[in-house]
């Protein structure tokens, strides 16, 4: 099989690859953990924190397992050099709900600024845009741009 599938390259932009980290969760833990560390690199930063939302959202609701926080878990985590995953992992091995709590007001802002960012960059797109089309432009030489006369088309064709 390609690297596209069983190493696909938003997956491994780190010094382990997302599944090392996500795997050490539940189901919902580690797809937000997914979500999060490939959203820089896939292309869909605004969708990704969605998700990973959406699934903080209901390991809060169901429950999570609780994991001890190992020396091992704690490297792990650290070589993703990501604060949220940080404060998430946190979360996830504390039985409290107010961590992870925290953690998805985080995660709200960064969608936020995702979205900030894509506006942003649609802005900067459509500027240029607009650049491009004035600098292609010529109006005709004796172009009146309120003209005083505007002709005025019947549908009776019959001359002609």
């Amino acid at each position: 099989m390609s690297n596209a599938v069983n190493h696909p390259e938003h997956y491994n932009k780190y010094k382990h690859e997302v599944i090392e980290l996500a795997e050490q969760f539940d189901f919902c833990i580690g797809n937000a953990i997914k979500y999060i560390l490939r959203a820089p690199f896939k292309g869909h930063k605004v969708e990704d924190y969605q998700k990973a939302l959406w699934y903080l959202k209901r390991a809060k609701y169901r429950g999570w397992e609780v994991r001890p926080k190992t020396p091992e878990l704690v490297k792990l985590t650290a070589s993703y050099e990501n604060v949220l995953i940080a404060d998430l992992v946190c979360a996830v091995t504390d039985p409290s709900e107010l961590v992870l709590v925290e953690v998805m007001k985080q995660l709200e802002q960064e969608i936020n600024e995702a979205k900030y960012e894509d506006l942003q960059r649609r802005i900067d797109e459509l500027q240029a845009e607009n650049a491009r089309l004035k600098q292609g432009y010529n109006p005709p030489v004796h172009w009146d741009p309120n003209p005083s006369y505007i002709p005025t088309y019947t549908s009776d064709r019959t001359s002609g």
